[in-house]
């Protein structure tokens, strides 16, 4: 179990890694290295995952660095801050200045990366009451980088650069709280600096991605049932005082934001978003019921981490945790059986019930559906359950009992999930690959045939799935991908346009952008016509796989067809051959 001087240096990744032995410092650098080695594929390919094609909106022709940032932030600001969001836009408009090509991405994901093992260790600091300490912790962080929805942020690297960072800020927060209570033996004025700290380290999570912010939940509750030598009665009054305090601190960020998304709404005249996005509060309860038993329910099917796991494991995952403090209570008080047993179930009903607050933000919004990157929290409680099962099972008195729960960790645990996601994170690249493989040499067709010449009008046909088949047949039915590994043209048809301008600034032997323009005209064929007839401009019309317009395209559209990277396998480009030789 965590040590005394654990149980004080929560939260502190510098000062812990001063108070470690030198086995504890290997299980860190090694689950170091497992977080690199599980996004190590992104570091050595060029691809673009879904929100990174964003950094093409603005034209065809690049401009430069400084200009398309101030684009960025007259577009994507008001958005954010009606949102509730205000801070998460800073990487995305810093990519932004930096990229002007396809290739400018990569430069970009060590930093990404780099944010990824600085959360981590934050994270692991947070969880240093599990068994073991601080390197159980580190482990049990280690795995949650594999997640569906935090693999989801890395992919977008800096675009989602704050995302990252709000989790650091979350743990932080937390482990600031729990060192301003008075078991921490701080004087009273360092007492309400942690917590004015604690505050506005939450605030500041909750401005940049609210879902990661609740976070906070599970190392409540970690903190509740995991930190040894404590009274029951401590432990309640500690997690009711540390509940409330995020409890305030959510309201006060919602009325702050709203606030914002009001003055934003009466400056621009208009709201800046669709209500989906708007930050209000459903309290209608028949839709909330109907909203938690549908988050329940993916709860218990979906898998938390990146590898497959049978339904339910996510809940089961809670028993141990309530174990322990069932089992610390009965040694610590002489609590009898049927008390123990209820105290167990007790527990882990209250755990069951942070979870699914857990989802509050996605929960009480207007936002459909429930993607992955909303329940990362609930991926933490998973993280908590699995990384405290060691401490379950091993005799206390067992020698070396602190060496063994990381090491049992960082091998069923960690690893599992680093080889799973290095795997998830190949076929990323592989899918985005071929996608813009694909473009490249059906554009380059038009490009090469004077197509702003000779055939003005574009028809760019949406794909009739989300992956290509191989990427299907390889994942086989298993939903631990997530939103990852897809399509970008499946996901957002308004991308369409950004991908193509990405593609034509690839090549100098046009007038795009300059003399000619790309006039979207969506599905409008009256438009497509105008455009194409009556200007010396191109018409780009974007329609669905089953449109008519898709069955019988007109003669004189050149027609960019997406359905061919879903409907039949082996597209002819050289990452479709390696989605092929992959699933083989």
């Amino acid at each position: 179990m965590p040590s005394s001087t654990n149980q004080i240096l929560i939260g502190c990744p510098l000062r812990l890694w001063r108070h470690s032995g030198p086995f504890a410092r290997l299980v860190v650098v090694i689950c170091l290295l497992l977080t690199v080695h599980a996004y190590l594929p992104t570091l050595r390919a060029d691809f673009v995952a879904q929100d990174q094609w964003r950094a093409f909106r603005y034209s065809t022709l690049p401009g430069s660095g400084p200009a398309r940032a101030a684009q960025c932030m007259d577009s994507v600001a008001g958005f954010y801050l009606f949102t509730g969001r205000p801070l998460v836009w800073l990487g995305e408009c810093a990519e932004h200045a930096a990229v002007a090509r396809i290739d400018d991405f990569a430069p970009l994901r060590p930093l990404a990366l780099a944010l990824v093992l600085i959360s981590v260790l934050v994270v692991g600091a947070a969880l240093s009451m599990l068994p073991g300490g601080f390197p159980t912790g580190v482990a049990a962080a280690a795995a949650l980088a594999t997640a569906p929805g935090f693999s989801f942020m890395y992919m977008q690297s800096l675009t989602a650069a704050m995302v990252l960072v709000s989790l650091a800020l979350a743990a932080a927060s937390q482990a600031s709280l729990c060192r301003a209570m008075p078991e921490a033996n701080a004087p009273g004025q360092l007492r309400q600096v942690r917590v004015g700290t604690a505050l506005a380290l939450f605030l500041a999570s909750c401005l940049m991605y609210p879902a990661w912010a609740f976070c906070v939940l599970p190392l409540c509750f970690a903190e509740f049932c995991l930190v040894p030598a404590r009274p029951l009665r401590r432990r309640l009054l500690r997690l009711a005082v540390q509940l409330a305090f995020f409890f305030i601190a959510a309201m006060l960020y919602y009325v702050l934001g709203t606030l914002a998304a009001w003055a934003t709404t009466a400056v621009l005249g208009s709201m800046p978003a669709g209500e989906a996005y708007q930050l209000s509060m459903r309290l209608d309860a028949a839709t909330l019921a109907q909203r938690a038993t549908d988050a329940a329910r993916q709860l218990v099917m979906a898998p938390p981490l990146s590898f497959d796991l049978p339904a339910g494991a996510l809940p089961a995952f809670l028993i141990p945790p309530a174990l322990i403090l069932a089992r610390t209570t009965r040694r610590q008080t002489g609590l009898g059986a049927p008390g123990t047993a209820a105290l167990g179930a007790g527990t882990w009903l209250l755990g069951c019930i942070l979870l699914l607050g857990s989802l509050s933000p996605w929960l009480f919004s207007r936002m459909e559906p429930l993607y992955t990157r909303h329940t990362l929290a609930a991926a933490l409680f998973f993280c908590v359950g699995a990384a405290s099962l060691p401490g379950l099972l091993l005799p206390p008195r067992l020698a070396h009992a602190d060496k063994l729960a990381p090491l049992l960790t960082l091998l069923a645990l960690t690893l599992p999930a680093a080889l799973s996601q290095h795997a998830l994170s190949r076929l990323e690249t592989q899918v985005s690959g071929a996608e813009i493989a694909f473009l490249r040499k059906e554009l380059g067709q038009w490009l090469d045939a004077k197509g702003w010449e000779t055939t003005r009008r574009v028809l760019v046909v949406l794909p009739s799935a989300q992956r290509p088949r191989e990427a299907e047949a390889w994942l086989e039915g298993s939903p631990r991908a997530g939103e990852n590994a897809v399509l970008a043209s499946s996901q957002n048809p308004v991308s369409i346009p950004w991908m193509l301008k990405a593609v034509l600034r690839e090549r100098t032997d046009h007038p795009l952008g300059a003399d000619v323009l790309m006039i979207p005209c969506d599905d409008s064929a009256l438009c497509a016509d105008m455009v194409a007839t009556r200007t010396r401009h191109v018409a780009l019309s974007i329609v669905g796989p089953d449109a008519p317009m898709a069955r019988c395209p007109v003669s004189n559209a050149f027609v960019i067809d997406f359905r061919l990277l879903t409907q039949r396998p082996g597209t002819r480009t050289g990452q479709g051959q390696e989605l092929e030789d992959m699933h083989k």
